[in-house]
């Protein structure tokens, strides 16, 4: 069962986007469903590639990420997603911890 699903909304008149995972400020509401997927990454891949080829066709839609089925701030049957934003902190490293991938981090989370 997917958990996420790419949305199709009326891309405003000249909105310019920051990124290709970016979203207007007035969404409007969601014409269509483009694709859902299991995992949020997958997801926003799979709209940066429609809306990147959206921009070279200069169609009116645009791709977004929701989750349906949760409460939102913009649309109350589905929390928006995108766009990703990142922020990167050092944390201190408990004595015995080892990570097991890249993104792996310790249950207590201490300031650096």
């Amino acid at each position: 069962m997917a958990k996420y699903e790419i949305s199709l909304i009326q891309r405003p008149q000249g909105w310019q986007p920051a990124g290709p995972d970016d979203v207007p400020a007035e969404l409007g509401r969601p014409l269509a469903v483009l694709s859902q997927a299991d995992s949020v990454f997958a997801a926003v891949r799979q709209a940066i590639e429609y809306n990147q080829a959206a921009e070279r066709e200069k169609t009116q839609r645009w791709a977004v990420v929701v989750e349906p089925g949760t409460l939102g701030r913009y649309w109350r049957s589905a929390r928006l997603c995108t766009p990703l934003a990142y922020k990167v902190a050092a944390i201190w490293w408990p004595g015995g911890w080892e990570p097991q991938s890249p993104i792996d981090v310790p249950n207590c989370v201490w300031r650096a």
